[in-house]
């Protein structure tokens, strides 16, 4: 662990260049060559960034200023005499070297975003700290309080009479309007948030939470179109896009509501993985159907796995936490999950701003701080380098917790996210066409509560997620060049959809390759149909030394596959451990492979997007170091030169292109598969390894691997059928303090 204690520098022992890599072609074993290459490059684990003592530099400080609740900004920012706002407290300290923001414990409501530019930087010796102090806990937001002795008892007949009897009593109102509050926001993706000691409450809704989730109906009136051109890779019909949809209601239900402009629902009308929230804009009772205000991004179809719920519905209101606001009047109705106390902490967040942003900031240090509870993001960093968040607890955010944004060796460590609706954490930075890496980095975070399916996003080039702990939701990977996400522990996985991995990696531009996924332990699957999910046509990235744990080698649907690879290529899996899935590895479908009716007009499309997200990666440093995607660019240009020419039929050149392609499975241990490799007849044809696989149905030799202990014994079976097995140090995954 990098000790911190004396200079604030970060260092991760990463790459700082990469190098050409010389490899055969991808035919005769390029997708190996290229694997053990960069895989040498790394060490066997990137160093942890240990947590910043700023105790050690704030005592013999001049430029310390302290901020309470109680305080007062015409003070002199003295522990006896503190300001009353954070702001204040940076307007004293600005371009002063070294200075520290000690933020008493209490509560502090944030009005205003809050913005550090570079004047707020510090040094190695003496950097710019804003903390906690001692072991006390200051606490950031940005909503309204709204008192407890501000609700009472529902005694509105008309509205009572809208409820289901056995909840009437239990119905508390308060009215927001004579608080102050008169932005409500909207219901959907950005909706408002209403918390109750830092716990998001459910907007009122049918079917409750934990119950099943309605059954899209099979009568569909108008499938619609889309609404972004983006999306027309997925119509069935281009020429209605802007077309609103109509489908049947298979619930009757909603008949009984008092219908508003104002009713929503969420859920998959597309596709199970294409969940989306729409405004319902008329309901016909006699036809028995409902259309929304708008299209969907990619059309309606009739699937057996679609299904939704309501949304923002009054009469609903039949569970303890859930509430609804009547915008017109102001008035919030809700049913408290608990008996109310004097002390409850009740917030309102509808504006929409991010608390903190550290722009262009270095030697920037942000500790201890309880923040959130807001509609915007609550720490966001852009540009800059060495700035750190730590020690921090994010809870009740509208976008990311933290979102880093560029620069370099900017990180977020040793911070407990909870009750996100978008991610907890997103990093970006580097340049993917030149291959510089930024080093930003997510490590011993702990992700819990979600309410959204990714927790964790990374794109750019040369970052690094590594000892996480990740609870009920997963991982997504955009456009990455090589980027290591490590020794993460991720238990449970997304909570809605099937078609989603506990790792998951997005495809389609094909020159995001070369990503190393390593040492990660997955299980308990939740709803995840895959453990680690190389998406679309992605391609050239390396999964290794990972544990996956599937829910028994005979489910179909939750945990069937352990690696799952959607029509991608040059691959390789290498030295993994997969227990109790249907299969250890999934390859190619007829998604974007066979000459179906969907495939006709989304294949073209598909391959448009190949060479725009090629233009930048022909550069001789770019190709060079990606040796297997210079051939692959050959039958790309090739097919394009080709394939508007009289005649022309599905080409080798096309088939290339399409087909999951000399992907590498190499000493991997398979426990209780049903199927280890499920491969497509091009994909076996041209995958490599595959007879150097152990596969059993015993316990090879774990210290106990019925209760999850995956430590290899030292006369494991392993090592007699793989004698050169790599043990991947599991007592190492996850939260690491050592």
């Amino acid at each position: 662990m990098q000790n911190q204690s004396q200079k604030m520098y970060i260092h991760l022992n990463m790459p700082e260049d990469f190098p050409p890599i010389k490899a055969a072609p991808t035919e005769q074993g390029g997708v190996r060559d290229r694997f053990f290459a960069a895989k040498a490059e790394l060490p066997k684990e990137i160093n942890i960034i240990e947590p910043f003592q700023v105790e050690s530099f704030s005592t013999s400080r001049k430029n310390t200023v302290f901020v309470a609740p109680t305080g007062s900004d015409s003070g002199k920012g003295t522990m006896q005499e503190p300001l009353a706002t954070i702001q204040e407290a940076l307007n004293r300290v600005r371009r002063k070297t070294g200075a520290v923001i000690y933020l008493r414990g209490g509560d502090y409501e944030i009005a205003e975003p809050i913005v550090l530019d570079d004047s707020f930087s510090g040094t190695e010796d003496a950097p710019f700290i804003l903390s906690s102090y001692g072991k006390e806990t200051p606490v950031l937001s940005c909503s309204k309080k709204i008192p407890v002795s501000t609700f009472s008892k529902l005694k509105d007949e008309t509205m009572l009479a809208r409820l289901r009897p056995q909840v009437r009593d239990k119905i508390y109102v308060a009215d927001l309007k004579a608080l102050g509050i008169t932005e409500y926001g909207s219901v959907g993706k950005n909706q408002p948030m209403l918390l109750i000691n830092n716990a998001p409450q459910t907007l009122a809704r049918y079917p409750n939470e934990n119950e099943p989730l309605i059954p899209m109906s099979d009568k569909i009136y108008e499938s619609g179109g889309v609404e972004f051109e983006t999306s027309l890779l997925y119509t069935r019909d281009i020429a209605k896009k802007g077309t609103p949809w109509e489908i049947g209601i298979t619930d009757p239900r909603c008949l009984d509501w008092q219908w508003n402009d104002d009713i929503w629902i969420f859920g998959a009308l597309y596709a199970e993985w294409a969940r989306e929230y729409h405004r319902i804009a008329h309901l016909d009772r006699d036809k028995m159907s409902m259309t929304s205000e708008k299209p969907s991004n990619w059309g309606v179809q009739y699937d057996r796995g679609n299904n939704y719920y309501f949304l923002n519905i009054f009469e609903e209101i039949d569970v303890p936490g859930e509430w609804w606001l009547d915008k017109k009047t102001g008035l919030l109705y809700i049913y408290p999950p608990k008996q109310w106390e004097e002390t409850d902490d009740i917030r309102f967040a509808s504006v929409s701003f991010d608390m903190l942003t550290l722009q262009n900031t270095h030697h920037t240090i942000v500790n201890g701080l309880t923040a959130g509870r807001v509609y915007g993001s609550c720490i966001v960093i852009e540009g800059g380098e060495q700035n750190l968040i730590q020690n921090c607890h994010i809870v009740g955010t509208k976008k990311a917790g933290v979102n880093i944004k560029g620069g370099t060796n900017n990180g977020c460590i040793f911070s407990t996210f909870e009750q996100f609706a978008s991610y907890a954490v997103r990093i970006d930075g580097g340049d993917r066409a030149n291959l510089i890496p930024a080093h930003n980095f997510v490590q011993n975070c702990t992700l819990k509560n979600p309410i959204s399916r990714f927790g964790l996003s990374m794109d750019g080039c040369g970052n690094l997620l590594s000892h996480n702990y990740i609870k009920d939701t997963t991982i997504g990977i955009g456009g990455c060049n090589e980027c290591v996400c490590e020794y993460n522990e991720i238990d449970g996985g997304d909570l809605y959809t099937h078609d989603s991995g506990m790792i998951y990696v997005a495809g389609g531009g094909l020159s995001a390759c070369g990503n190393h996924f390593r040492y990660n332990y997955i299980h308990d699957f939740n709803c995840c149909g895959y453990g680690i999910y190389f998406d679309d046509l992605s391609r050239g990235h390396y999964a290794y030394g990972n544990i996956v744990v599937g829910r028994g080698k005979d489910i179909d649907y939750v945990g069937e596959r352990c690696y799952n690879v959607h029509n991608g290529g040059e691959h390789c899996f290498f030295n993994n451990i997969a227990v109790d899935a249907g299969y250890f590895a999934f390859g190619g479908d007829i998604s974007y492979y066979y000459d179906g009716k969907a495939c006709a007009a989304i294949w073209p499309l598909l391959a448009d997007s190949m060479v725009s997200a090629a233009e930048d990666k022909r550069t001789e440093r770019y190709l060079g170091r990606n040796p297997t995607y210079r051939e692959f660019l050959v039958h790309l240009d090739k097919y394009f030169a080709e394939k508007d020419l009289p005649g022309y039929t599905r080409s080798q050149d096309e088939e290339r292109l399409r087909s999951p392609y000399c992907n590498n499975y190499e000493n991997n241990v398979i426990i209780r598969c049903k199927e280890a490799f499920h491969l497509s007849e091009t994909g076996r044809k041209t995958a490599t390894s595959l007879e150097t696989n152990f596969i059993t149905e015993e316990d090879p030799g774990f210290y106990d691997m019925e209760h999850g202990d995956f430590r290899i014994k030292k006369d494991s079976e392993i090592f007699r059928h793989i004698p050169n097995f790599e043990v991947t140090a599991f007592e190492r995954i996850g939260i690491c303090k050592e």
